[in-house]
């Protein structure tokens, strides 16, 4: 009886165990990053295309996590609300497409902002 009740705590440890895989991570700055993605996931490839594009233009904040969430089934895991300065400015972020977990630098469009001359 005990040998019985060890193998199924056993069975249900391992079962447990073998659901909490941590997602693969990916450096897309890395070189070659991005041409191996195009080449083997060219579906990830192209939503992280457009997250990028959109991660230029909108702040990080409630709605662009909502954004990346119901247009992209994306999961925002931390964009840094603190932008590089350097030019054009930069920001990290971090997200998840299905298992997988992406971070990247994204360079922020500043073709809306306008130069403003001190007085």
């Amino acid at each position: 009886m005990q040998t019985l009740t060890a193998a199924v705590l056993f069975v249900i440890s391992a079962g447990a165990f073998a659901q909490v895989v941590p997602p693969r991570s990916i450096d897309l700055d890395r070189p070659g990053e991005l041409d191996a993605l195009e080449r083997d996931n060219p579906g990830h490839y192209l939503k992280i295309a457009q997250i990028r594009e959109l991660a230029s233009r909108m702040p990080c904040n409630d709605e662009f996590r909502r954004t990346l969430a119901v247009k992209f089934d994306a999961e925002v895991s931390a964009c840094s609300f603190l932008t590089m300065t350097s030019y054009p400015s930069q920001r990290r972020l971090t997200f998840t497409l299905d298992t997988m977990s992406y971070r990247t630098t994204v360079q922020m469009d500043e073709s809306g902002y306008r130069f403003i001359p001190l007085k």
